[in-house]
């Protein structure tokens, strides 16, 4: 259930880590604080590693901008529900290459503009490179 929830940004993680709260509660051993820290707990970490980490990490490791992230998985997911939202990420990447190969300046314009600020496309670091 808490993989299901987990495609439901933010709420449905909230709503997963509620789940277990009526538990504690109803054992006769446990006090109101350590409901309320059944959920704080994973609700913080989870916040942490959702909202802080994983953005840093995926547009290191993809060489895309966090912010460039955001709006991709904003625009896929309008255009087409969930399935965009989860293709989001690989199709942006994909454009992003894509643009990369062609020397027209609108399209290292595109390219610079996923990429973020102060950073350099690999098809120009490879064309220096071969010079």
């Amino acid at each position: 259930l808490t993989f299901v929830l987990n495609y439901i940004p933010n709420v449905g993680s909230a709503i997963a880590e509620l789940m277990p709260v009526p538990l504690v509660l109803l054992d006769p051993d446990k006090d109101l604080t350590q409901a309320v820290l059944v959920f704080a707990v994973p609700f913080a970490v989870h916040n942490t590693l959702g909202c802080v980490m994983e953005p840093r990490l995926l547009s290191h490791g993809l060489d895309l901008h966090p912010l460039t992230l955001v709006v991709a998985l904003t625009f896929w997911s309008c255009v087409w529900g969930i399935a965009g939202a989860v293709l989001s990420v690989p199709l942006t990447s994909v454009i992003r290459l894509w643009l990369e190969e062609f020397d027209h300046p609108y399209a290292q314009m595109a390219c610079a503009l996923l990429n973020g600020p102060g950073s350099t496309s690999r098809g120009a670091r490879r064309r220096t490179r071969l010079q």
